[in-house]
Parts: C-alpha cells; sequence; structure tokens
C-alpha cells in the first residue's frame, strides 16, 4: 500500500491504496496502530496531491489512522492534528492546545507518530511568533518524554526531532526558551542512550527465525511465519493464544515429522519476549 500511494504511481492506483488504508484502521486496528510510524508519513504526503480523489482518500486515511492512537490524554485534538496536518496556519493553534495538555498515559509509539510531525514543524517555524511557538513545542517534547518507557517506540523520531532542538539549544536568543531546549535534547539524548542498549526488530526477528526454522522445510513459509511473529512482538503482543492463532495454521502443513509445531512456536515466543525485555 505505502508503494502505491507514492507520487509516480497512477492517480487512480494511489486513490484505492489510500482507501484500503482506510478500510484497514477498521478491520485491523492494531495492526494499523502499530504500523503508524510508517503510515502517518505516507498519507501525509499524499495530503497536498492535485488530483482531488487521492487528496480526499488521503484526508479520510489520516482522520481514521489518528482514531488509532490509544492515547486518552491526545483524544480530544484528534481532529485538530488531523486539520494542522492539511492546514499549516492552523499550526500554532493545535502547538498552543497540545503544550496545555496533561500527559498521564505512558507514550508509545503510535502516540508520537501523530504528534512528532506538528512538532517539527512548530521546530522550524520562521513566523514573528516563531521564539514562543518552539518554547511551547520543546516543552511538549520534554513533557512526553519523560513519559516514554520503551526507547524504541522513540527511535524513529529521534532523528527528525533532536537536530532541530539541538540547533535550538545553541542558537535561540531568548534565554528561557533556549533553557527549554535544553532540558528536551537532555531528555531526548537519554532516550538516545537506552536505545543504544535495547534489542532492535533485526536482533528479535533473528531469534525468532532460529526457533521457526525448525517448524517448516519450506524457506517462504518460514520468512513469513517469521515476520508475522516479529510483528507479533513489536507490538508486544507475547499472549501464548495470540501465537498459536497467528503461526501454527502457517506452518503446521510444512512441518517436518517428529517436530513439535505447538512447542517450537511457544519457545520462539518466549524467547522473543526474553530478548525484548532487553
Amino acid at each position: 500500500l505505502f508503494k502505491a500511494s507514492e507520487a509516480e504511481m497512477p492517480w487512480q492506483t494511489r486513490t484505492a491504496a489510500l482507501r484500503r488504508l482506510t478500510a484497514l484502521c477498521s478491520s485491523a486496528p492494531a495492526q494499523v496502530a502499530a504500523c503508524l510510524p510508517e503510515v502517518i508519513p505516507a498519507v501525509t504526503a499524499c495530503l497536498w496531491d492535485t488530483k482531488k480523489d487521492v487528496s480526499s482518500a488521503a484526508t479520510e486515511a489520516l482522520r481514521e489512522a489518528l482514531e488509532l492512537s490509544g492515547n486518552r490524554d491526545i483524544e480530544a485534538l484528534l481532529p485538530s492534528l488531523a486539520s494542522a496536518a492539511r492546514h499549516p496556519a492552523e499550526v500554532p493553534e493545535c502547538v498552543h492546545a497540545l503544550a496545555a495538555t496533561t500527559f498521564v498515559q505512558s507514550v508509545d509509539a503510535p502516540t508520537l507518530a501523530i504528534v512528532a510531525p506538528l512538532l517539527s514543524r512548530a521546530l522550524s517555524d520562521r513566523s514573528p511568533q516563531a521564539t514562543a511557538l518552539k518554547r511551547l513545542a520543546a516543552l511538549t517534547i520534554c513533557n512526553m518524554t519523560k513519559l516514554v518507557d520503551d526507547p524504541r517506540d522513540a527511535a524513529p523520531f529521534l532523528p527528525t526531532l533532536l537536530p532541530g532542538l539541538a540547533k535550538l539549544a545553541d542558537e535561540l536568543a531568548d534565554p528561557e526558551a533556549r533553557a527549554v531546549c535544553e532540558k528536551s535534547v537532555e531528555l531526548m539524548r537519554r532516550l538516545e542512550r537506552r536505545c543504544e542498549g535495547a534489542a532492535d526488530a533485526d536482533a528479535i526477528r533473528a531469534q525468532i527465525k532460529t526457533h521457526l526454522a525448525k517448524t517448516a522445510d519450506d524457506a517462504l513459509v518460514v520468512d513469513h511465519a517469521t515476520s508475522v511473529a516479529t510483528a507479533l512482538a513489536l507490538r508486544r503482543q507475547f499472549d501464548s493464544e495470540a501465537w498459536t492463532a497467528a503461526l501454527e495454521a502457517v506452518v503446521a502443513p510444512w512441518a517436518p515429522k517428529g517436530v513439535d509445531v505447538a512447542a517450537t512456536v511457544d519457545a520462539a515466543r518466549l524467547a522473543a519476549h526474553a530478548i525484548h525485555a532487553l
């Protein structure tokens, strides 16, 4: 769907891909929510397409995707966030509303995927009110960073937000705004250091594949099952019933004689859980 929505594709293909993505938000909300760090940029890139069919489909896809955040703290702001993505003039008002939000719930990757584009635009603002807006954006980043439990959730957004914050911490003339940026940089670099010691998706996938390779003789089956299991692990879904439902029917028809598929799938689950906790 991401490939089909790219600018070089025919508008009919792009529209169909965006509509399918909208449908997936209803039929597979948990799975789409886990992919929001990839979904949001892909959909946002289509919002300003000159073909109305594409831009309308993108607007609807974005609206549905934002509803999957699962974060009650920003639920009331979702319509404003969706509108600000299309209308840059609304960014300051939306940033003010976000800065006034009291964050209580843990901040995860879907939540960051939703707010990071807005905050990134605020950090690069050049309007007469730019300093105040940048201070509010940095303050919001500071507050949200404190509530990130798993640093891997923040990893995709560090390259987007950290360089701009570091530059502002050095260059802003206003001492209060500069101090807020410095604090945000400090907290984000702390997350960055924590990311360095955490197992990434490749390490988790490799550990899973070690186990699932025993369940099937066909490499394509093993790769597919490994991808499904990795997706479960990255969603922090380690319930044994979920792994059984998602994997046993895939690999069982291909399993060599004597292989206990259920036990092997469970071993992969336990191994993924152990390495994910590192």
